[in-house]
């Protein structure tokens, strides 16, 4: 249960309809018995009521997760991530734009980092080509697109708060 948030929606749906049917045949079989033996016997319909509002928040949760990835919804656990290793390298002077955006269960990752002036476009190329590589190796990253430019001696991207200033 503590993972459900990070498993794909078709696993999130199955897992979800079957504890609504599991709890959803006890509630049955409890409001039966009290529609049975008491005289509280409208148990069964608020018993009904009660598992199609569950089924209907089974709906409606897969229905969002799907939506947001459909809608393209930045990923910001995977930024902060791709941040902190982008950073890592000593040629990076700052993150100009780091934007990840899921797209259903792919994530595609727009970047831009500044570099020292001076230094030359070989080293620089063979620097986007590692963190291209870095990133493409994480799960569920399908594209990415570096841009290089220089630096402006203007902090944007802090690593400490792992946000970037606009």
């Amino acid at each position: 249960m503590a993972n459900i948030g990070s498993a794909k929606p078709a696993t999130k749906l199955v897992f979800l309809e079957d504890m609504v049917a599991t709890s959803g045949a006890v509630i049955a079989m409890i409001s039966i018995l009290i529609a049975t033996y008491t005289p509280f016997h409208t148990a069964e319909g608020y018993a009904s009521v009660l598992i199609g509002l569950m089924l209907f928040y089974v709906v409606a949760r897969i229905f969002l997760d799907n939506a947001a990835g459909v809608l393209g919804v930045a990923d910001e656990e995977m930024e902060e991530k791709i941040g902190e290793f982008v950073f890592e390298d000593p040629h990076v002077k700052d993150i100009k734009k780091l934007m990840v955006m899921k797209e259903g269960e792919e994530l595609h990752v727009e970047l831009k980092i500044e570099f020292d002036p001076d230094m030359s476009i070989e080293k620089v190329d063979g620097v986007l080509h590692g963190i291209e590589k870095k990133i493409l190796s994480q799960r569920g990253v399908t594209e990415v697109i570096i841009e290089s430019d220089k630096d402006d001696h203007k902090q944007t991207w802090d690593p400490e708060s792992k946000d970037i200033e606009d």
